[in-house]
């Protein structure tokens, strides 16, 4: 899949993925540049239930990373 969608930081965006939720397993996301890995093209994000999103932690535990 190929989406590319420009956010300046710190923004939220909420994208649907299908209908299966888990909040506690992460997914990847990132660019293959290298260098931008430190600039916020990599990172971590979590598929949660709609209206669900103020009830999940904002960070992600260390075991996923």
């Amino acid at each position: 899949m190929r989406t590319v969608a420009a956010i300046a930081s710190p923004r939220r965006l909420a994208v649907q993925f299908g209908r299966f939720t888990d909040p506690a397993t992460p997914y990847m996301y990132h660019c293959h540049i290298l260098r931008h890995e430190d600039s916020g093209m990599m990172g971590q994000f979590v598929i949660v239930k709609p209206g669900t999103e103020n009830q999940v932690p904002r960070t992600i535990a260390a075991h996923h990373m």
